[in-house]
């Protein structure tokens, strides 16, 4: 797969639409890329934070992509 470059210096062109044309060029096609998004919301608890990152810490495991927390190599949490 071909790298992608961000072009965020002074364009005013945001890093998702570049990146859309980008793939779209690489794919040869046009038109949407990504989904509409149906859900954003504001973690407003502690405990709440807690349980969006469980959920995505264990993600990965249950979508059989790694077989246990902190394998999968494309997510990263820093703990201090």
């Amino acid at each position: 797969m071909r790298k992608i470059k961000h072009k965020t210096g002074g364009t005013g062109v945001s890093p998702v639409t570049s990146d859309k044309l980008q793939i779209n060029q690489l794919r040869k096609s046009t038109g949407p890329i990504w989904l509409d998004e149906s859900f954003d919301r504001i973690v407003r608890t502690e405990k709440e934070f807690k349980e969006k990152l469980q959920y995505m810490v264990h993600n990965p495991v249950q979508a059989c992509l790694a077989k246990q927390e902190g394998e999968y190599p494309h997510f990263y949490c820093w703990r201090p």
